[in-house]
C-alpha cells in the first residue's frame, strides 16, 4: 500500500478476519498520514479502531476522540 509516497506492508494478524483487516486498511487510508511517525501511530490506532467498530470495545474518551479525528 502506498500512502503519500510512503510504502506500507500491512500484515494481517493470524486470527484477524478479512473484514477486520479491511477495516484497518480503510482507517489508515482515511487518516492520510503525512510522515513515517504519523503512519506508525495510525497503524497502531487502526487496531483500536477495529476493536471499537467490530467488537464494540470502549476506550477512554481522549483515545476515542483521537481516533474520530482521523475519520
Amino acid at each position: 500500500m502506498n500512502i503519500n509516497n510512503m510504502k506500507l506492508k500491512l500484515h494481517k494478524e493470524e486470527n484477524e478476519t478479512n473484514e477486520q483487516f479491511n477495516t484497518r486498511q480503510l482507517f489508515i487510508l482515511k487518516a492520510n498520514p503525512k510522515n513515517e511517525t504519523e503512519l506508525t501511530n495510525i497503524v497502531r490506532l487502526s487496531f483500536i479502531y477495529r476493536n471499537m467498530l467490530i467488537l464494540g470495545c470502549k476506550y477512554t474518551s481522549k483515545l476515542e476522540k483521537k481516533i474520530t479525528e482521523y475519520l
